[in-house]
């Protein structure tokens, strides 16, 4: 019934280093700190902000954030209960899979069985799709599908024009034969299905008008499958890089909340009590609550010293887990090519 079907694919989406709602996640952590420094910056430096108004932004700050996290989860069940597939007659197929699971496959007895094995989160949802695909699989009448595209599980998509193409998805103009009827639509197909040089390939043939039997691809070497091994050194930058982002994280929140207390200064809300030369602080009272003080030390804003700790500590277990990596990759290769 059908040539090639396209599921939803966690390896190829990393392969083809295409967001997801980890990417969505690490922008919220990214952005929050960021954030903060920006309204204590404004605070201090341009006009004083209210410690009323100070926590209303912040929870502005956390809805506009959290909203980018329900984006990338919506985007990504959007992609993971999408199907496409060829038919063995060249027609393109593309399942609504939340509705075709639910209705068709009886969706909660399969979220079920796969909870039931108690398997991780991520075998969970391969055993799930898989589940999927051989059902799909399985179907060998044209009754079959009619049926289904009735009942509004699929559409079939014709007359593709490419709108454009870029390193991580493919827009096109298409006519989706729905249950409703034809209609002329716009989607965008990221690089997260296995399989997407046949899939893209066969879409822009479609687009092209070409005419015979489009040529499929195989995927035959282990490289196809997993991509090309990162190289040692390669390795050590890009997580050193991911070192150096997490201690600028952690000043960035230190230094939020030494602005934020610069600010408080600067408005009045503080004044200086006592000044300790031994110890390099000062001592500053709250105006509105003499028993809350405050220290502010004379390294001023950030103390690098823990930072640079950090930072090294994080390059130390990089280096030392590489090159234990290594060398035991090493070792492997040599008592191969021996036994060979």
């Amino acid at each position: 019934m059908f040539e090639k079907i396209f599921i939803y694919s966690p390896i190829d989406r990393k392969l083809n280093k295409i967001s997801g709602v980890a990417w969505a996640i690490k922008m919220v952590l990214i952005l929050f700190p960021i954030g903060g420094l920006g309204i204590g910056l404004f605070s201090c430096y341009v006009k004083y902000i209210p410690a009323d108004r100070y926590r209303m932004l912040y929870y502005i700050l956390y809805l506009l954030l959290m909203l980018i996290v329900v984006y990338g989860i919506v985007r990504w069940l959007r992609e993971l209960f999408t199907v496409y597939a060829i038919g063995k007659d060249g027609k393109f197929y593309r399942f609504r899979m939340m509705a075709f699971a639910m209705g068709y496959l009886g969706f909660g007895r399969k979220v079920s069985e796969v909870a039931a094995k108690k398997t991780g989160k991520l075998a969970g949802t391969f055993e799930l799709m898989m589940k999927v695909k051989q059902t799909i699989e399985g179907l060998e009448k044209e009754e079959q599908v009619e049926e289904m595209f009735a009942a509004g599980y699929l559409s079939e998509i014709s007359d593709i024009t490419v709108i454009r193409e870029k390193d991580d998805y493919i827009k096109i103009s298409a006519v989706c034969s729905e249950k409703k009827g034809d209609k002329k639509r716009k989607l965008t197909v990221r690089k997260v299905y296995d399989d997407w040089q046949n899939m893209s390939g066969y879409m822009k043939h479609m687009a092209a008008g070409e005419s015979g039997e489009y040529k499929f691809v195989s995927r035959t070497s282990y490289r196809d499958f997993v991509g090309k091994k990162e190289g040692y050194i390669r390795k050590v930058i890009k997580q050193s890089v991911v070192a150096i982002g997490i201690t600028a994280w952690l000043g960035i929140f230190m230094l939020s909340g030494d602005i934020s207390l610069e600010s408080n200064i600067r408005a009045g809300k503080y004044t200086l009590t006592e000044t300790n030369v031994d110890k390099n602080y000062e001592l500053y009272t709250s105006v509105e609550n003499p028993e809350h003080k405050i220290k502010i030390y004379d390294e001023k804003h950030i103390n690098y010293k823990p930072l640079m700790a950090v930072f090294l500590i994080c390059e130390v277990l990089i280096i030392t887990i590489n090159i234990d990596m290594n060398s035991v990759m090493n070792k492997k290769s040599a008592g191969q090519k021996k036994v060979d």
